[in-house]
């Protein structure tokens, strides 16, 4: 406790008298929490201390108190097994012998009065030091666990409230809030502005410090805590030196004399492709692949669906063709990697894949051209680490449509990139996924621009009508007309083991795009009635809740599975699962199930991948970015999400027919107003950088 002392008169019960005695009026106080709950929780936790859990961990607290330091250092097992059976007391000693170093400084912690979780990851971070360290600068912890535990313990700890390590914290933590992506504003900002800053540090300090908070800021400033980035405009360390790192390797490689475009090379290229793909390039898409190869940085962008990944496929033939160094191409995600694999011919990496690589050796690039695809997914940290790991004697291609959804990291850099005067830039206009007859080209381009087009209503009677359509209903009836929708166009359920209908499900090619997972519109919910109401006459796999005929999602990137088959080599064949895989169960086998995923790839499913597959009858946009259906159900419902970025995107996955589902009014709201991505804050400025000016 923290006061004033103040001389009071008590009456003496005692005596009757009245007598003057102190009296500490307090202005902050922190209770002390509990001993013993460090070393609790680590017997409780503990991996190699079996049937051990929070119950027993307490007896024997309440049986020795702080005494069960000295019993543990004195592997005393008869002491323990007075409490315990004698194998519990073994393990728990065994277990303390091999860490004794760490118990040790446990008991610093539960000195500390910290509470076992908090003491645990001190731990974690410090290890046998956490006691000394967590002392000199308890804030450290907030790099694991959240603000209120670290506060709390700190200042049972006996750290007053205005100590000047708490102060800068709380200005260190609230500015790390507004990059994270998980916040209740979506945050992602790598900038931060004064007055909302003042606002969090106000309430992180409470009542006694909040006065401080400007204080904070300021100190912070001074120590280098915050870089001021314009009129009180603030960046935290990390982003800052993000986005100088991404201005000086962009404007770097903007700098580097350039060898001459052989533009007959190039056109023989884009004549091979063409009769490959049995397709005709536009000249817009033929100046692109000459861009590409002419510039340190280039940017293609175009809508969904305008031919992209041909032109990638273009860019790698001519420069393979042309000499000029190593060739490596990324994106994001799993599925968008395996895409870009197989529109582009050669091997195409994950961006985490492609980092890992350079990191352990095993990829080295020297000069040559780094294409990022989807670009407009890959947020700040992804784009700096790429940029940082790839010698700037490597061209860079970003390739992507800025108005599909942002980055699931925080900033915006597509945005910036896409925008710059430095940086060159190709746009493709002419779709290539839908034909023009279908009508959804042109309202893509409108909801792209923020326009809300006049949509006709969807007729149960035409299901099969081309373009993009509205079921307007309140929000309640959402989930119900999705699935009259979804029998409008498949049929109604089999009442018996039906092979033929559920083939004829698939080959309707019809997908159900959520704005979330849960809810009763969530991709969750909605795959779950969609598989009870027309899968479950079919033939069950084992007890896994799936049948013969279901289509599942696949969730993790699980490299070099075995197939169970052989290859011509005599070798197992392997297969990779990409994040985001779409497939339909084939067969049960007698340790799973066989699944046939979008690509052709047939893999052996066992019981412990379930944690990996949902179901695959509706999933998220996000999930969906980069793919193509039939048709595509989408519910539109009240989300933090919904936005025009989401809607494009989703409607622009239909080859054929999309199907709007929900309010109309809100539909128009979410396409007219800014993308949600607009809101994010960031300092990025290639152009200024790229002259040579200050940032």
């Amino acid at each position: 406790m923290t006061g004033i002392v103040e001389r009071h008169p008590i009456r003496n019960p005692r005596t009757g008298e009245t007598e003057l005695a102190d009296h500490l009026v307090a202005e902050w106080a922190a209770p002390v929490a509990p001993q013993g709950a460090a070393i609790r929780r680590w017997i409780s936790r503990h991996p190699g201390i079996k049937g051990v859990g929070d119950g027993y961990a307490e007896r024997l607290w309440d049986a020795y108190g702080c005494g069960l330091y000295d019993l543990l250092r004195k592997r005393d097992v008869l002491a323990l097994a007075a409490v315990l059976d004698i194998s519990k007391a073994s393990a728990i000693v065994q277990a303390f012998g091999l860490l004794v170093d760490e118990v040790g400084a446990l008991e610093d912690l539960d000195g500390l009065g910290m509470d076992g979780r908090t003491a645990n990851a001190a731990l974690r971070l410090f290890g046998a030091d956490a006691g000394r360290r967590f002392r000199e600068d308890p804030y450290l912890l907030t790099l694991l666990e959240p603000w209120p535990k670290v506060d709390t313990a700190a200042l049972a700890s006996g750290l007053l409230p205005s100590d000047t390590r708490r102060l800068l914290a709380a200005v260190d933590v609230a500015a790390a809030r507004t990059f994270r992506t998980t916040e209740s504003n979506l945050g992602g900002h790598t900038v931060v502005l004064r007055g909302p800053l003042r606002g969090r540090v106000r309430e992180m300090l409470g009542r006694i410090a909040g006065g401080q908070a400007d204080a904070a800021i300021d100190m912070a400033l001074a120590k280098g805590l915050l870089v001021e980035v314009g009129p009180e405009r603030y960046q935290a360390r990390a982003p800052a030196h993000m986005e100088r790192e991404i201005e000086r390797a962009v404007a770097e490689r903007l700098a580097r004399p350039r060898l001459p475009v052989d533009r007959a090379m190039i056109a023989a290229v884009v004549a091979e492709v063409e009769r490959e793909d049995g397709i005709r390039l536009a000249t817009e898409q033929r100046e692109a692949v000459s861009l590409a190869l002419s510039s340190g940085v280039a940017v293609i962008t175009g809508g969904a669906g305008t031919g992209k990944s041909t032109v990638v496929k273009a860019i790698r033939l001519a420069h393979l063709r042309a000499g000029r160094g190593d060739y490596a191409q990324v994106a994001l995600s799993g599925r968008a990697a395996k895409r870009l694999r197989e529109a582009a011919g050669g091997e195409a990496l994950t961006v985490y894949r492609y980092l890992k690589d350079a990191e352990l050796g095993r990829l080295a690039m020297r000069r040559g051209l780094l294409v990022v695809d989807e670009f407009s997914m890959v947020g700040t940290p992804d784009l700096w680490l790429l940029l940082t790991v790839t010698p700037l004697e490597v061209d860079v291609l970003l390739v992507g449509d800025p108005a599909q959804l942002p980055p699931i990291k925080a900033g915006n850099p597509a945005a910036v990139l896409a925008a710059s005067h430095s940086v060159p830039r190709a746009t493709l206009r002419v779709p290539q996924r839908q034909a023009e007859s279908t009508g959804i080209p042109q309202v893509a381009d409108r909801m792209r621009a923020g326009v809300l087009p006049e949509l006709p209503p969807f007729d149960l009677a035409a299901p099969d009508r081309q373009g993009v359509f509205l079921w307007g209903c309140g929000e309640d009836d959402v989930p119900g007309c999705v699935l009259q929708a979804f029998e409008t166009i498949v049929g109604a359920p089999a009442r018996a083991p039906d092979r033929r209908a559920v083939e004829r499900m698939h080959r309707a090619d019809i997908q159900v795009l959520a704005m979330t997972r849960h809810g009763p519109a969530g991709a969750g919910e909605l795959g779950d009635a969609i598989e009870r109401r027309w899968m479950s006459a079919q033939e069950s796999v084992h007890d896994w809740g799936f049948r013969i005929g279901s289509k599942l999602l696949w969730t993790r990137n699980s490299y070099d599975r075995p197939t169970g088959r052989v290859g011509s080599d005599g070798e197992e064949d392997t297969v990779d699962l990409m994040n985001g895989a779409l497939g339909v169960i084939v067969r049960a086998t007698s340790l799973g199930a066989e699944a046939r995923f979008d690509d052709g790839v047939l893999s052996e499913l066992k019981r412990a991948d379930l944690s990996d597959m949902l179901r695959g009858w509706a999933i998220t946009v996000h999930k969906a970015q980069g793919s193509a259906f039939r048709t595509v159900l989408i519910p539109v419902v009240r989300c933090r999400l919904l936005d025009r970025a989401m809607l494009y995107t989703a409607v622009t996955r239909a080859r054929l027919t999309a199907v709007l589902v929900g309010d109309p009014g809100r539909i128009g709201r979410a396409l007219t107003a800014p993308p949600l991505a607009w809101r994010r804050m960031q300092a990025l400025n290639i152009d200024a950088a790229a002259q040579g000016m200050p940032v």
